[in-house]
């Protein structure tokens, strides 16, 4: 199998999953890491009409996947400024322990391309 044909079949997997990951935390308003996210100023509940949850697209870019948002504030909300406090929306360096199931998956994709090698 092409290796470049093997780096966009994982791009397609893995994308597809942290948009399922992405969903869960804005569910649960919780972090990449499982800490709940800060309410607003009024007291309410962040993201309360989903604006910024379905303003997040997970792109794929032939090999690679990009978390983006059609609000351009929403880096300001991910990292905090001193006038608000960061909600992290999406991991910026590291992969969060709870999205281990995208491991998985990747290791079936894997999997599914050494069977095919060894054909």
């Amino acid at each position: 199998m092409d290796e470049n044909k093997v780096e966009k079949q994982l791009a397609k997997v893995i994308a597809k999953e942290v948009e399922k990951e992405l969903d869960k935390e804005f569910d649960e308003k919780k972090s990449p890491k499982g800490r709940k996210w800060a309410i607003t100023k009024a007291g309410h509940r962040f993201d309360p009409n989903d604006s910024i949850k379905n303003s997040i697209r997970v792109k794929r870019y032939q090999n690679e996947i990009a978390i983006e948002s059609t609000k351009d504030y929403t880096g300001y909300l991910n990292f905090g400024t001193r006038f608000i406090p960061a909600r992290e929306i999406y991991p910026d360096d590291y992969f969060p322990k709870r999205w281990k199931s995208i491991e998985e998956d990747i290791d079936e994709v894997m999997f599914k391309v050494f069977e095919e090698i060894e054909q």
